[in-house]
């Protein structure tokens, strides 16, 4: 036989699974040798060279498939495409009236929480404390509140000064409770928490429509400066000239004075008002940890 022929009959039984590039040709070299040698054949450079183009065959049928194969996965991986977001419907006016409505309830949940709450107060006035009694012991004797309410009031405005003294007594003692209490509160919160707290206070007034808000007093509170105006109307009421008029005419008296000075007679007025605007500067890094709002020097009033 042949080494032609062996080459042609036994590549049909050769097995290449299982293996690896590498493996597979290397199995193949062998499976072809001992092909060769059974049949001992006359050796001849065809052969040789039969062999040798069997394997680069192989070899390059192998190398085509997997660059083929890479070659697909890199092209469907290019082409697959993101689906787009769906857009979001439009909201109803119901629905923005709704959520303008759950906005503004949670500002408001968030200034009452920043508001902070005062510890409740023991009653610090005579008649307070004097009424429930004095109700207790009147209403089983009359037929609806309306009228022991009535009558309660009555009896308080007649009650002996004597009997109200144990009253007045008691109330300065919860006077001086409720004090304490609530310099301990304080003491509780920095003095930056009780700057916020008032602003939250403000804010919520103006929410409400309050024209009086109940601030917290805290002795820490830096106090804000005032301009030239304020500084030569404080000057003018603490001088006694206008005793003898109401508030709204001193105000208006003062207001025309500042109006008819001149730049030279307002000069010490803006200079106290430059001083007192580095001093509330300087205190606000100081006491509340953080640089003050007002950068600019304050201007007088025209």
């Amino acid at each position: 036989m042949s080494l032609q022929r062996v080459a042609r009959v036994g590549v049909r039984h050769l097995r290449f699974d299982g293996l690896g590039r590498p493996s597979r040709v290397i199995g193949i070299e062998n499976q072809l040798r001992q092909l060769t040698l059974s049949s001992k054949p006359q050796p001849s450079v065809p052969a040789v060279a039969t062999v040798s183009s069997l394997i680069s065959q192989y070899s390059r049928s192998f190398a085509t498939n997997s660059d083929t194969t890479k070659t697909t996965k890199r092209k469907s991986s290019k082409t697959t495409k993101k689906k787009p977001a769906p857009k979001k419907k439009a909201l109803t006016e119901k629905q923005k009236e709704q959520k303008e409505k759950k906005k503004e309830a949670e500002h408001i949940k968030q200034l009452k929480e920043t508001a902070l709450v005062t510890p409740k107060k023991l009653p610090d006035r005579a008649y307070n404390l004097a009424f429930p009694q004095v109700y207790a012991s009147i209403r089983p004797h009359e037929p609806s509140h309306k009228e022991a309410f009535a009558k309660t009031i009555v009896k308080l405005k007649e009650m002996p000064q004597y009997e109200l003294e144990q009253y007045k007594t008691q109330a300065e003692a919860n006077r001086a409770a409720n004090e304490a209490a609530y310099e301990a509160w304080l003491k509780t919160f920095t003095p930056l928490q009780i700057k916020d707290a008032n602003i939250a206070r403000r804010a919520l007034g103006r929410l409400r429509n309050k024209t009086r808000v109940h601030l917290l007093k805290d002795d820490r509170l830096v106090k804000r400066p005032m301009n030239a105006y304020m500084q030569f109307q404080i000057e003018r009421r603490s001088g006694g000239d206008f005793m003898h008029l109401r508030i709204d005419e001193t105000s208006s008296r003062i207001s025309e004075e500042w109006k008819n000075m001149t730049e030279r007679e307002r000069e010490p007025y803006e200079q106290k008002a430059r001083d007192d605007h580095a001093r509330y500067v300087r205190e606000h890094l100081e006491v509340y940890g953080e640089p003050s709002p007002l950068t600019t020097k304050p201007g007088s009033r025209t």
